[in-house]
């Protein structure tokens, strides 16, 4: 099973990376082949809302950027992981551009069938419209796409590191090995 994770946190070993690599750690363990991908420093622009992806005979999005190898790698993925801080109780800014651009894509042949996972941090213990908002709006971006959700693990770090978190570092290994275990 090929697992392809995003990494949307500007800090590459802050707390959403360090929860994000235990995801990935259970994927492993469960034998998955597992891509990740650092959107900070990609060069991504945004989307132009354009609608030439959606022209009849179209080939995807004309914006020319690291898009091109990523919409490649998605094609391929049986599972998409993404991890991300919540900033202004929403994703950030490097996962934003990730999901806006998925709009160039053929749903269908693209996400249809593959599962998918967030991982995310955050500030303020829960309840907490920020992370409990960005988990709705995954799920409901699951069940538009016909993908999977298998999960969505998330920390308030604001007083413990997710590296300190037992409970976070142990719930964020078990969704890397549920990512690739048999469906029922």
């Amino acid at each position: 099973m090929r697992v392809l994770a995003f990494q949307g946190s500007p800090r590459s070993s802050g707390n959403t990376a360090v929860l994000l690599a235990e995801v990935v750690k259970g994927a492993r363990e469960a034998g998955a082949d597992v891509k990740e991908v650092t959107l900070h420093g990609k060069k991504i622009a945004p989307c132009t809302s354009c609608y030439a992806c959606k022209a009849p005979g179209a080939a995807g999005c004309v914006i020319r950027d690291d898009m091109d190898g990523i919409y490649d790698d998605v094609m391929k993925a049986d599972v998409l992981l993404f991890g991300t801080p919540i900033y202004w109780w929403s994703v950030s800014a490097q996962m934003k551009l990730l999901w806006d651009r998925f709009f160039a894509l053929d749903y269908d042949r693209a996400m249809k069938g593959k599962r998918a996972a967030l991982v995310l941090t955050y500030g303020s213990e829960l309840p907490n419209l920020g992370p409990e908002g960005t988990e709705a709006a995954f799920r409901d971006i699951c069940l538009y796409l016909s993908m999977e959700c298998v999960g969505v693990v998330g920390a308030c770090t604001e007083s413990v590191p997710a590296a300190e978190n037992a409970g976070a570092m142990n719930a964020a290994r078990d969704l890397g090995r549920a990512l690739v275990a048999n469906r029922s």
